[in-house]
């Protein structure tokens, strides 16, 4: 935030500032400090915009992202998200803001303007997933209860698991050849979990992201936690 605040003011004769930030932080597994970035937005005259591709259908107590997370709704001046992670799989997007944006951007944006606009049966597809969302919130309740019984589990089998209660979980192990040991481990006991390593990632940062799921049964994450706890005796201890 300090450095952000610094360059706020060296913005300070612009005729707009804009900060943008990830709602959630996929790689890391932590929501950004919304309350902090408004107040120094506020201080500064700066437009807020929230990527809310990790956060939308995930975050908050009823799924609607990093602004109920924080109990801020309403907020955030302009929201991007995706429709291609829990919002149905289709390879689309969305932008929330006001309502003069909004025209302008359905007037001037190329990529809605053009063929190459949304799809009706992408459009129709998540639209069915938000009122399903609305109506049966066992889906977040199975995913909370899935995140937080991994997250609990593998830090008692003393893996390092950054973040607190996001379904991205990136379980530290910040050395290439451990990280390829342990995800190919658990690919060939029939787990597959997505490895980052250098240049995806800084040297020390190199992590397995485990992506937790709402219909994954408690057996599914009591395997994957023996998995991890057997891996770390046959490669870590």
């Amino acid at each position: 935030m300090e450095d952000l605040e610094t360059q706020l003011i060296l913005a300070e004769k612009a005729k707009m500032k804009m900060i943008v930030t990830d709602g959630a932080f996929s790689m890391d597994g932590q929501v950004c400090p919304l309350p902090d970035i408004k107040r120094l937005a506020d201080k500064y005259g700066a437009v807020v915009l929230v990527d809310d591709c990790h956060g939308t259908g995930v975050i908050g107590a009823t799924g609607r992202g990093t602004e109920e997370y924080h109990n801020m709704m309403g907020s955030v001046d302009i929201i991007t998200s995706s429709l291609s992670k829990a919002l149905g799989g289709s390879s689309t997007g969305l932008i929330a803001g006001s309502k003069g944006l909004i025209g302008l951007l359905r007037r001037v944006s190329r990529t809605y303007v053009f063929t190459t606009a949304l799809s009706p049966a992408a459009v129709a597809c998540s639209s069915k997933i938000l009122d399903i969302l609305q109506r049966d919130m066992h889906i977040l309740d199975n995913l909370r209860k899935n995140t937080m019984k991994f997250r609990k589990g593998m830090r008692k089998a003393g893996f390092e698991v950054k973040g607190t209660d996001h379904p991205c979980c990136p379980v530290m192990l910040r050395d290439d050849v451990l990280t390829w040991k342990v995800a190919i481990n658990l690919f060939q006991n029939g787990i597959f979990v997505p490895w980052i390593v250098v240049p995806v990632c800084e040297e020390g940062e190199q992590k397995i992201r485990v992506m937790i799921n709402a219909p994954h049964t408690q057996e599914q994450i009591q395997k994957t936690l023996d998995l991890f706890a057997e891996a770390k005796t046959m490669f870590i201890d």
